[in-house]
């Protein structure tokens, strides 16, 4: 169990790292991603799955991943605060919902 989530957190930050399939919009269908490579890295042996996650955990102490990660989320935080508004503008009465689904001080979408 403990190795699966191991493995499912992995794929989850290597999608985030790893750009690749575009969604139909041109943006990045991360739903595709994690799924194919959930499927590849299952498809590894036990070592390369630990070899990667080993290697992993020890690049993210870069200074420079720190910085693309610090960056990343910033975007993320500045899209979310985007769509928000936009989402406000084209439809005032949906400001509600997205109080329902707001968390801590990110807007609810």
């Amino acid at each position: 169990m403990k190795l699966k989530l191991s493995a499912l957190l992995l794929a989850f930050l290597l999608a985030l790292f790893t750009p690749s399939m575009m969604g139909q919009d041109g943006g990045l269908n991360v739903d595709k991603q994690l799924t194919e490579r959930e499927g590849k890295i299952n498809q590894l042996t036990l070592d390369e799955q630990l070899l990667l996650r080993a290697t992993q955990q020890k690049a993210i102490e870069d200074p420079a991943v720190k910085e693309a990660l610090a960056k990343r989320d910033a975007a993320i935080e500045g899209f979310r605060q985007a769509m928000h508004d936009a989402m406000l503008k084209a439809n005032p009465k949906v400001e509600a919902v997205l109080l329902k689904i707001s968390v801590g001080s990110s807007p609810g979408f």
